[in-house]
């Protein structure tokens, strides 16, 4: 008996004995005061249901009424001018087609005698009989079904609504009202299908599912509240509204509500409850034994050395789940320690990354200053605008290197923006011509990757008098993009293709071409030996720049566009 899978069975037999007696001793004097407690929850759930639709008839009244007296587009209904009449016929039913369900009306209308215009908004509740019935009704004779700011339930045009209608003469004679269904009010509030509301006016006759009263002998009296009535026993409550309605509630006795004895439910209890101790043992060893197996085996793994190993926090009770969480919790930190060291690289590498970024950008923007005060001082303020766009639009790509990487399209856009910003300082100077693979736009690249050797090639390509070219392809080979930048200058000389090619002039730069170096760097952190960068001279003449990196796709979603590009 030490072991506890042994002792547990036993102890839960021994504690749940004297639960069982107590609870047929509880269950026996709480009979007696169970049918007064149920009657009032219920009684609170139908004063509740009262004070909702109470609510919601003043919401909808007050809705109404200030509609009918301040509402521009309502006193226009009385303009003698027919077009004034109907545009605002057509504005007040616009207004009412999207508010009326918002107050749960299922039907507003609004008659103006003196010009005879009706407008009616209705749900599904109302059929086109129906709504044709009502509109006979009020412009036929609406006197007869004044309701002086009271809602009535009864019945009108064909069925049974709550409804109200009101005359009102602030802006000239005015008719409005509104409808709510009864019967969707009656299926909305039972809360179950042995349990049915009704709603009557003060003379308790139901209006909607009177068979199913007659069908069970049950009589809506309003001078009794909480009886007993009908062949199956139904308990019988209601609520009145100071609005003119009642609401009823019938539902069936249970074995606690009537009045007989409660012993035979107190026998089944018992033999239930007899059941539930058998049933307890099995789920014992489902709930304590088992997981307590399942963490045993766990410290037997990490004892061995095993890192790897979790215990499934799912499907076990909420204490062995936090003891699993925390076993688990605790490998995955012996697990973290061993990888410091490789975070604590990968954070060095992001912050060599940010600092080459700042080295490449600030002669640009020094550079851009001063053209943007040339033509100034030459009065080309026309073309001083479109600089400071471009230069707007340069700045806005700048800033977005903590985004990491970007799609390729991205790059180009900041190129040709480039090229637009050279082309207002030399016109007709460059010409940029592209062939993008449709694959290959999307892949992403490291911001400024491609830009920096187009850059270079306008910095050393470009002369007076002379339209340079740079071509730009990009293609999808497999895994690998490839991305080739040429120009057709001078290309570079045997000198710089030498220093290029040493990977000591990478790790230590002499101070030239640092852009050059400094994305070669940038993508060497990157991508490591996935990335290449080759530099060489084109035929017959010019610069050519090829770059291999993986073909990483833009996630669905992120796309991203330039401030005043289409």
């Amino acid at each position: 008996m030490k072991s506890l899978r042994k002792r547990l069975p036993v102890l839960f037999t021994v504690m749940l004995l004297p639960v069982l007696l107590f609870s047929a001793i509880t269950l026996w004097v709480t009979a007696r005061d169970m049918r007064e407690r149920v009657l009032e929850a219920n009684r609170s759930a139908l004063s509740y249901y009262v004070q909702e639709l109470d609510t919601t008839l003043s919401l909808l009244e007050d809705y109404l009424l200030n509609f009918a007296v301040n509402d521009n587009s309502v006193s226009k209904l009385h303009s003698a001018d027919t077009n004034a009449r109907a545009i605002a016929k057509a504005e007040v039913f616009e207004r009412l087609r999207f508010e009326y369900e918002i107050y749960g009306a299922d039907c507003i209308f609004f008659y103006c005698p003196s010009t005879d215009c009706y407008i009616t908004v209705y749900s599904s509740a109302l059929n086109y009989q129906d709504a044709r019935e009502l509109r006979e009704m009020v412009t036929g004779g609406y006197e007869d079904y004044l309701t002086d700011h009271r809602w009535k339930a009864g019945r009108l045009a064909g069925d049974a609504y709550l409804y109200q209608i009101v005359e009102t003469a602030v802006n000239g004679p005015l008719v409005y009202g509104a409808l709510i269904d009864i019967a969707a009010v009656q299926e909305r509030l039972s809360a179950s299908p042995e349990t049915a509301i009704y709603m009557t006016g003060p003379d308790g006759q139901a209006l909607v599912g009177a068979g199913t009263l007659r069908e069970e002998g049950i009589a809506l009296d309003p001078g009794r509240d909480g009886y007993t009535d009908g062949r199956r026993n139904w308990m019988v409550i209601q609520e009145s509204s100071p609005n003119g309605f009642i609401l009823w509630e019938t539902f069936p006795q249970g074995p606690f509500l009537g009045s007989g004895s409660t012993f035979p439910l107190l026998l089944g209890l018992s033999a239930i409850m007899l059941l539930v101790l058998a049933g307890a043992i099995l789920l014992i060893r489902r709930w304590v034994l088992r997981p307590l197996s399942g963490l045993e085996k766990g410290i037997r793994e990490l004892s061995a050395g095993n890192l790897n190993y979790q215990i499934s926090p799912y499907g076990v009770p909420e204490e062995y789940a936090r003891v699993n969480s925390a076993f688990n919790q605790m490998t995955g930190q012996i697990r973290d320690l061993k990888i410091q060291v490789y975070e604590e690289k990968l954070r060095q590498q992001q912050a060599e990354l940010n600092f080459l970024y700042m080295q490449m950008r600030p002669h640009f923007f020094l550079n851009a200053l001063t053209t943007i005060v040339n033509f100034g001082k030459l009065k080309q303020y026309e073309n001083m605008y479109q600089f400071i766009g471009y230069l707007g639009r340069y700045i806005r790509y700048s800033l977005r290197r903590h985004a990491s990487n970007v799609p390729l399209r991205e790059e180009v856009a900041h190129i040709e923006n480039y090229l637009d910003m050279v082309g207002l300082q030399s016109p007709g100077s460059v010409m940029l011509m592209a062939d993008i693979q449709e694959e290959a736009q999307g892949c992403r690249v490291l911001p400024f990757s491609v830009y920096t050797f187009v850059e270079n090639s306008v910095k050393h390509a470009l002369s007076p008098g002379r339209m340079m070219s740079v071509f730009l392809s990009a293609r999808v080979e497999g895994g690998t993009l490839a991305v080739t930048v040429e120009d057709d200058g001078a290309g570079f000389t045997e000198e710089a293709l030498a220093k290029f090619r040493d990977p000591a002039w990478i790790e230590s730069p002499d101070g030239q071409h640092i852009g050059i170096r400094n994305i070669i760097r940038s993508l060497s952190l990157m991508y490591g030996e996935e990335a290449s960068v080759t530099l060489s001279n084109a035929v017959p003449s010019g610069a050519r720049v090829e770059l291999r990196l993986p073909a990483e796709r833009e996630p669905a979603g992120s796309e991203y566009q330039e401030e005043g590009k289409p």
